[in-house]
């Protein structure tokens, strides 16, 4: 029977775990500030036709912050052009992040058992890129994510690289 020891440095691989978490929430967050600030009061008034559309079809559903619309549906299309795009700059950085951490957080903690210093900064890496990624693209759309999706990327592709080497030692080591 096998035993296996986690390494102390393995501690920094939970910090970047506890960190890659909160960056998601921030990011949430910036999506929730942009539902708060356009979805209000004023615009369900000046929407009246929509938010009468809304009770009529689901009664006992009260309208809350433009949910379920992710950017592209019937309350974002009521916004002006300036607000839709900045809703769907914010929006779509935080979808990116929510389609990728699943990954990127399964390497991290299984790959950082192996090689905690490596995956630990691996990820801070990858934590920056998507920092950049988002800001860039809230701020000068599609174009502006290319550093950070760079970088991403490349933090990314290595974290799945030392996954095989680790996958291929372990193989090797099994055969011997």
């Amino acid at each position: 029977m096998s035993t296996f020891t986690i390494s102390p440095e393995y501690g920094y691989v939970l910090i970047a775990a506890a960190l890659l978490v909160l960056e998601g929430v921030y990011l949430g967050s910036a999506v929730m500030g942009l539902r708060r600030a356009y979805f209000n009061d004023e615009w369900q008034k000046k929407n009246k036709d929509l938010m009468d559309e809304h009770k009529k079809a689901f009664p006992t559903v009260p309208f809350s912050l433009g949910y379920p619309d992710m950017g592209s549906g019937r309350y974002a299309g009521r916004l002006d052009y300036e607000q839709w795009f900045r809703f769907n700059n914010v929006q779509r950085g935080h979808h990116n992040f929510l389609e990728q951490v699943w990954g990127v957080m399964s390497l991290l903690l299984v790959g950082g058992l192996f090689q905690p210093k490596t995956f630990a900064v691996l990820a801070t890496i990858y934590i920056v890129s998507r920092a950049l990624y988002a800001k860039g693209y809230s701020s000068q759309g599609p174009k502006g994510r290319e550093a950070g999706a760079i970088l991403g990327i490349l933090s990314l592709l290595g974290m799945v690289g030392c996954v095989i080497k680790v996958g291929v030692a372990l193989i090797k080591s099994g055969s011997k």
